[in-house]
């Protein structure tokens, strides 16, 4: 009678517990945006989104990304390779008819090698899209990411797209002539007039922290020395960053600091101001950005403001959308799909608990393991 009265007092207590925790959801129980990827895994990530008002090609929006699953083999970054999607009203994407994604891919030599590709940047000059990115060659070492060059595609119709062209190979490069040893999620604009305006993530110093810089270049390929740029209104060590142009030519930066996503402005693309914080992890099981955030891209389009921003939780990454009408307003994440039912949620909730606490044994016993070793030498 007494185990039965524990057993019951338990499943409640259980029931309780996963009340509370579902109850939690609410406010945070959307969904991403359905973008179906080339490996069959859907888990895309880092996007880069352009928007043609009066269309281009077919389509209004246009976004290249890079799926990064958890479960991609045989290493994480396989297949972060660039990736096309086009869509009509920003919520609901496809891939072009007569497009094979991944726009490029290294073969069975770079898998060898443990290479991977990142960092997409989409951008329109005059009537072409062209494709900025990242290939790191790692030769084998899965530790290695010094060898890092910046590459381009170009396409007039969004379909055909151009051999890649290196624009740099960075570890080449001298450390502050050009674009120095390392550029992290470029973004860019294009213009006539100034050809094209590049900001990106460049090197740690030895303390961990990083700078972002700005360099020009006329025909994509020769580059002036970078010049840091200034925060200004909060302090942060950026990371993933993206830049736009409004429609009033006031830039705007959203940066990602390994945690959350924040808006700046600037008038002339060195000094940069605080606006707000959009975005930070959920925290919440359920939600598809309960662990974290990564790279996003602003655009202004015929009806407000649209982030699309990358989100992970323990299980799959994923691409999400909040709008906002004024800068500086509070978002609304758009859910597209269904979201968490109850049940879902218990399946979820005690995966997460068994994997945490599969974690928690796992970290124990490695250390009694190492303290066990240090004791026989």
């Amino acid at each position: 009678m007494i185990i039965l009265v524990i057993i019951g007092a338990s499943l409640l207590l259980i029931f309780g517990v996963v009340t509370y925790r579902w109850i939690q959801l609410n406010s945070y129980n959307q969904s991403p945006l359905c973008i179906k990827t080339f490996d069959n895994l859907n888990s895309p990530f880092h996007p880069s989104v352009v928007f043609f008002h009066d269309g281009w090609n077919g389509w209004k929006y246009w976004m290249v990304e890079t799926p990064f699953s958890p479960r991609c083999t045989p290493y994480i970054d396989r297949n972060e390779c660039p990736s096309l999607h086009v869509s009509n009203d920003g919520i609901n994407w496809t891939t072009p008819t007569n497009l094979t994604n991944p726009l490029v891919n290294f073969g069975i030599e770079g898998e060898q090698n443990l290479d991977y590709y990142s960092d997409p940047h989409l951008i329109k000059t005059n009537n072409r899209l062209e494709c900025f990115y990242r290939l790191t060659e790692r030769h084998g070492d899965i530790n290695k990411r010094d060898n890092v060059s910046l590459r381009r595609i170009e396409s007039v119709d969004g379909i055909n797209w151009s051999d890649e062209e290196i624009i740099s190979n960075l570890w080449l490069e001298e450390l502050n002539i050009g674009l120095g040893k390392m550029v992290v999620s470029p973004s860019l604009i294009y213009s006539d007039e100034h050809g094209y305006i590049m900001w990106y993530v460049n090197s740690e110093d030895h303390s961990g922290n990083r700078d972002i810089a700005l360099s020009t270049s006329k025909d994509g390929k020769k580059w002036t020395d970078a010049i840091i740029c200034t925060l200004n209104g909060k302090t942060l060590n950026p990371w993933h960053i993206d830049v736009m142009k409004d429609h009033d030519e006031t830039l705007l930066m959203t940066i990602y600091d390994k945690k959350d996503i924040s808006l700046w402005k600037s008038d002339d693309g060195f000094n940069w101001e605080y606006i707000n914080t959009i975005l930070s992890p959920s925290a919440i099981i359920g939600s598809f950005y309960s662990d974290g955030l990564y790279r996003s891209c602003l655009i202004h389009d015929s009806e407000n403001y649209k982030l699309y921003f990358s989100a992970y939780n323990f299980n799959k990454t994923s691409i999400g959308l909040c709008t906002f009408n004024i800068l500086g307003d509070n978002p609304t994440i758009v859910s597209h799909g269904r979201n968490c039912s109850f049940l879902q949620f218990i399946i979820l909730y005690f995966e997460y608990e068994y994997r945490h606490i599969a974690f928690v044994l796992k970290n124990i016993f490695n250390k009694i393991l190492s303290c066990v070793s240090f004791g026989f030498r």
